[in-house]
């Protein structure tokens, strides 16, 4: 159930619009007025597998640390790059507990082509292709049961949920989620599915009974039970049954249910599932106990906090309430709402049949009772509808007398009218969006036959169980019960009736859509939070009217929430929130991190609400955020679109995104569902203005949100992705040669309903750290671009990223650009000195004269992180990718130890490199990976971590960098590099060491290195880069005045640019690569070698050959899509295949020819030939 602060919970003098766990107010004081009543506090989510902050336990880190070898992950990291190879920006994380795939998928681009195949064997076929990924296999699909399969009318995607399974019990929280378009191509997946042992997933033996459990669990929620139970018979494999007991609230069941439950991968007991409906208050809890022992497993609340063809007619305010004030005030003001009158609407069957066809209420019938509500009284609060229900007068009209002047005591009968009008409205509405009878709605009656009837939503009007809140109880499952609480509130006089208020009534009732879409795991931080947001959201969406400004202040609860607190009155301007939903960053400044304790950071300036508590982790504080990011997704849409189609497209995606969406989400996940809502059901068009409404509030491409569990540990990013894909079929350059200009290709294509714009494509360069500046690129076909790095002088920097118009604006590559950009650098080869990754020992000395540390010495090992919050403070991940991960570190940490345990105390510890000989070499550069942190403890960033570098063998040392006290203390990875000479003159005895140390009161220090190089980038001017261009420079021209474009070879007949010949990659070592494009699509292309430079050219069939003296035929390849390289897989190297030596300094010129057979161009020819490519070896 619900309640208001606004959410899904009861209003504990606060709106707690609820949704599956129950809300309540912020703790923060509120002066109550009238008879306020004592509520009691409900009880907070608990799963025995998550620590007080919501992150995973000690024991559960150390099982996903062991859950898979060094083999397995780099098995799964390669099927995951098989997979994002054909799918741009590819985004997979891992369950929080079950290190299994939690999500796999992408914003831009569906996971599999369409197929004719039935959508569950899509989603076989898929994970069968990606054991390692996925650790299922078909049999173990084959034997879940299929939990959830229904389809999306308006897209056609169709739903699916595999519940695994163990003896014949349903694994609680082991699922299989997938969706499949119309197409059927595989939209997104995600697993917790545990892998199977050889011998078969097996439960120890039950200790406990039934009745048991029942009595562990009501003990857990506070009730002792006076006599046993009577049971009922059991039901089915799980023995579900009810059992009839006067300890709790009559009428709802208390129920029983055998299954099982994963404590890790490897730990699975039998349990019970206890769900237990609590007297005298509205909240119902779902308790999970271990049938071994008893222990508690998991604790969640149902009810969530505010926060035919008869007609029929009602008198009822049709705007938010009798005194709507949207949009609010400018500023907190103090502004009151008018009152505005009621009308009479009558609504005909014919006008609701597509959604109600049996009407709002069934013929024959004269009651606010029907199939999708049942509205009423409940006075005394036990949860029976006081009767009789008001009836209409005449006949199906129910025309109450209302007087705002008077009590809602005075006028019960409107208030049930009003809200049976407002949420049958809601369910129509709903059910029009996709949240109908096969996605588990709220109905007596299904006419489809596909869902749970018995299960219309009990609407208590003036519920005598609570003041100043409402709520909404249900869970996942369908046709259980769907409760909506709503209670009087006694701030002003006379008092204020939150059945009159629309936004807390749609509020609730979307409580229960979030829940059933997301199979009731909406409980934890975030995801318990986005529930609170998704409910404000529709309050607000519903009560939309055309000429409402987007850009204005809405609040939620204006109405109701007067004098909440003693003397408050800007209740149209903060409503129940601490800040308007506004787009105005001044007027609300919230964003993706303001949700996490360690970064909440409101501007001080800007108003906020004197009577909410600011507490950055409260579920309806969350709820804020998200329906912040909502509320700029739809200002931006219905810009675009105007209203109403913006209006209903945003609630479109939303409630396509929940049918998206994994289980208990991070708002991360979230944002990627609705993103994919709009790939599956437009074809990307509203990509554009989804992105940048989330990323304006932080939750932009590169946001990291940890789980749904949690708020800590979040990553804001403000960035808007590329909404068109860039591709580089020659590859990107990253070593350039000395003074010769360098192309490559560049092709972009729009991602759904974005179009890239045909010549608009720039090539954006600095050099040495300077502005970027533009560079046109070239065009050979439409958005199909050579781009040229401009020729350079050696060791030159040159930083470059490419723009292009779209039809939703500038689009850049990277994403984030030009804060994020592409690096080239100017050299011929790099010599290798050292390159150690900590694999294998090399020679490096642990301790020195001086040190004292008494722990936290260095070792090379696997790292065991350690945490400090959501921060981790050592590493739990070496830096060399798979299968690399070993580092060395400052002390060994305990899986589950404190923070400190191992950190450096007690003096220095340092870490010295075996002897390096560099007598002879000129331009030597030491670089390594390090980690550091000191800013935790009592006596934070008090200590530095030193790197010093000497050149007679230790006796005398220079100091090369020092990290900290205050910088870069963070931990992570970080990237460091330096010059040898810049501090000494280089020998044959140099060595480096790295000094940790403890000197400051209570700090924690944690260091690790990784990855250390030492290395020299040579640079040789010459004959090295492209050459022999057929672009009229020669002294021999094109031989039929066929020139191509500045760089190329001559006109082709496919390509009037001509084909071109680049080079990437390193001489010496031998990593080079030529790539010749701009060819026909399917023909043979030889590449050639050459001794020496013919300097004025030759002609050459439809070109000109500058590659002379000795020629070496290197390899005959058949293009693909017009290009080839050289070599290719399974090819020797250029240099074996050539006879060349790296390292000698020798020179050899490259070009390629190609078949050309095209009767009427260049007669009577049938080849041409490349530019040219000169390298010194």
């Amino acid at each position: 159930m619900k309640s208001i602060l606004f959410s899904g919970s009861v209003l504990a003098f606060g709106l707690v619009l609820a949704a599956p766990v129950r809300a309540q107010f912020d703790p923060m004081t509120l002066v109550t007025h009238g008879h306020a009543k004592a509520e009691q506090v409900p009880l907070s989510y608990y799963d025995v597998r998550l620590d007080e902050q919501g992150l995973p336990a000690p024991f559960v880190r150390e099982s996903k640390r062991n859950a898979l070898t060094a083999a397995q992950r780099r098995a799964r990291a390669a099927e995951i790059a098989r997979i994002g190879f054909d799918v741009p920006m590819l985004r997979t994380e891992e369950h929080e507990f079950f290190a299994t795939p939690q999500w796999v998928g992408s914003t831009l681009k569906l996971l599999t082509p369409p197929s004719s195949m039935a959508p569950r064997d899509v989603v076989a076929t898929f994970v069968a292709r990606y054991p390692a990924l996925f650790e299922v296999g078909p049999a173990e699909l084959g034997e879940a049961r299929i939990a959830r399969e229904f389809r999306t009318d308006h897209s056609g995607a169709t739903h699916l949920t595999w519940q695994q399974q163990v003896e014949g019990l349903d694994l609680v929280g082991c699922v299989l989620n997938a969706s499949v378009t119309k197409h059927g191509e595989l939209i997104n997946v995600s697993s917790s599915f545990l892998p199977t042992p050889s011998g078969g997933l097996a439960l120890p033996a039950a200790r406990l009974s039934a009745l048991d459990a029942l009595r562990a669990a009501g003990a857990n929620v506070g009730v002792r039970l006076a006599t046993d139970p009577e049971a009922g018979a059991p039901e089915g494999t799980s023995e579900l049954r009810a059992w009839s007991s006067n300890d709790f609230r009559p009428n709802e069941a208390v129920t029983t249910e055998r299954i099982a439950f994963a404590w890790t991968r490897e730990r699975l007991v039998p349990a019970y599932r206890v769900t237990l409906p609590k007297a005298g208050v509205a909240d119902t809890y779902e308790v999970l106990v271990d049938a071994t022992d008893g222990t508690i497993l998991q604790r969640s609340n149902h009810t969530k906090y505010f926060g035919g063809t008869e007609d029929v007619s009602f008198r009822v305010y049709t705007s938010d309430s009798p005194a709507p004030g949207t949009p609010g005030p400018a500023t907190p003001t103090g502004f009151q709402a008018p009152l505005v009158a009621r009308s009479l609407v009558t609504v005909t069957g014919a006008s609701v049949a597509a959604w109600s066809p049996n009407g709002w209420i069934n013929d024959g019938t004269n009651e606010t009772l029907g199939n999708n509500v049942d509205a009423h009284t409940d006075l005394n609060a036990d949860n029976v509808a006081d009767l009789p229900r008001p009836a209409g007068v005449p006949y199906r009209v129910f025309d109450f007398a209302q007087d705002n002047a008077q009590a809602p005591t005075a006028w019960r009968p409107a208030a049930v009218a009003q809200f049976f009008y407002l949420s049958n409205r809601y369910h129509d509405k709903l059910f029009s969006l996709g949240f109908n009878e096969p996605a588990k709605n709220f109905q007596t009656v299904n006419f489809s036959a596909t869902g749970t009837g018995n299960d219309a939503v009990q609407a208590d009007v003036q519920d005598g169980s609570g003041t100043n809140n409402a709520n909404f109880g249900t869970t996942g499952t369908d046709g259980s019960t769907g409760r909506c609480q709503m209670f009087v509130f006694t701030g002003p006089t006379p008092d204020r009736d939150g059945d009159l208020d629309a936004d807390i009534i749609y509020h609730e009732l979307t409580h229960g859509t979030s829940i059933r879409l997301h199979n009731g795991t909406v409980n934890g931080t975030q995801s318990g939070g986005m529930g609170e947001g998704w409910s404000d959201f529709f309050g607000l969406c519903l009560g939309a009217e055309a000429g409402d400004a987007p850009a204005g202040n809405y609040s939620t609860g204006g109405y109701t929430t007067y004098q909440l607190a003693a003397g408050y009155v800007d209740n149209y301007y903060f409503g129940i929130r601490r800040f308007p939903y506004s787009t105005d960053l001044n007027k609300n400044p919230q964003t993706y991190a303001d949700i996490d304790v360690a970064q909440q950071n409101y501007p001080p300036a800007i108003p906020r609400s004197t009577v909410i508590g600011n507490t950055a982790n409260e579920v309806h504080n969350v709820g804020e955020v998200w329906c912040g990011m909502l509320w700029e997704c739809r200002a931006n849409i219905v810009a675009s679109l105007g209203f109403p189609a913006g209006n209903d497209l945003i609630m479109q995606l939303v409630v396509d995104g929940m049918k998206l969406s994994v289980n208990n989400p991070s708002f991360v996940n979230a944002r990627d569902a609705i993103l994919q809502a709009d790939l599956v059901g437009y074809g990307g068009a509203h990509l554009g203005d989804l992105w940048t409404g989330f990323a304006k509030r932080g939750l932009g491409f590169g946001a990291v949100g940890a789980t749904g569990s949690t708020s800590a540990g979040i990553v804001e990013s403000f960035v808007v992705p590329s909404l068109v894909t860039f591709s580089y079929p020659t590859g990107k350059p990253t070593q350039l040669q000395p003074g010769l200009p360098t192309a490559f290709g560049v092709d972009v294509s729009g991602v759904g309903g974005q179009t890239p714009t045909p010549g608009t494509g720039q090539l954006q360069v600095s050099v040495n750290g300077g502005a970027f500046a533009p560079v046109a690129m070239t065009e050979n076909t439409p958005n199909h671009y050579t781009a040229t790095l401009p020729a350079s002088s050696c060791f030159d920097q040159l930083r470059w990223y490419v723009t292009v118009g779209s039809s939703s604006g500038t689009q850049v590559d990277p994403a984030g650009a030009p804060g994020a950009f592409n690096s080239s650098t100017v050299y011929t080869s790099v010599t290798t000195f050292l390159a150690d990754d900590f694999e294998t020992n090399q020679g490096w000395t642990v301790g020195a004269v001086g040190d004292a540390a008494t722990t936290g010495v260095w070792l090379r090992a696997d790292p065991v992180g350690t945490l400090s919050g959501a921060t981790e403070v050592q590493p739990e991940n070496d830096h060399t990718n798979a299968p690399g991960v070993q580092c060395y570190f400052t002390g060994q940490g305990l899986v589950g130890g404190a923070t400190g345990t191992q950190d450096v105390d007690g003096g220095r510890t340092t870490l010295t490199t075996p002897v390096l000989n560099l007598s002879s070499v000129v331009g030597a550069k030491v670089s390594y990976w390090r980690w550091y942190s000191n800013n935790s403890g009592a006596g934070a960033a008090a200590d530095t971590f030193r790197v010093d570098i000497s050149a007679d063998n230790g006796a005398n040392w220079v100091n090369a960098e020092t990290v900290g006290p205050t910088t870069q203390n963070g931990g992570g990875w970080i990237f460091h590099e330096f010059d040898v000479s810049s501090f000494i003159t280089p020998t044959a005895t140099v060595r480096v060491r790295f000094v940790a140390e403890d000197i400051g009161t209570g700090s924690v220090v944690e260091a690790a290195i990784d990855d250390f190089l030492v290395t020299r980038v040579e640079c040789v001017s010459g004959p090295v880069g492209a050459f022999c261009a057929g672009d009229g420079t020669l002294a021999t021209a094109c031989p039929c005045g066929n020139n191509g474009t500045a760089g190329r070879g001559c006109a082709n007949s496919v390509n009037a640019a001509g084909a071109v010949l680049a080079a990437s990659g390193t001489t010496n070592p031998d990593t080079m690569v030529l790539t010749a494009s701009g060819m026909p699509l399917t023909v043979s292309a030889i590449f050639l070698q050459g001794s020496t430079i013919a300097s004025s050219g030759i002609v050459f069939g439809d070109g000109v050959r500058c590659v002379d003296g000795t020629l070496v035929r290197l390899g005959t390849k058949t293009n693909v899509g017009g290009a080839s390289q050289y070599p290719d897989v399974g090819d020797p190297l250029l240099s074996v295949r050539g006879g060349v030596t790296p390292g000698s300094g020798v020179s050899r010129a490259y070009q390629t020819y190609y078949r050309n057979s095209a009767a009427g161009f260049c007669p009577p020819e049938t080849f041409n030939v490349t530019n040219g490519w000169a390298l010194v070896w």
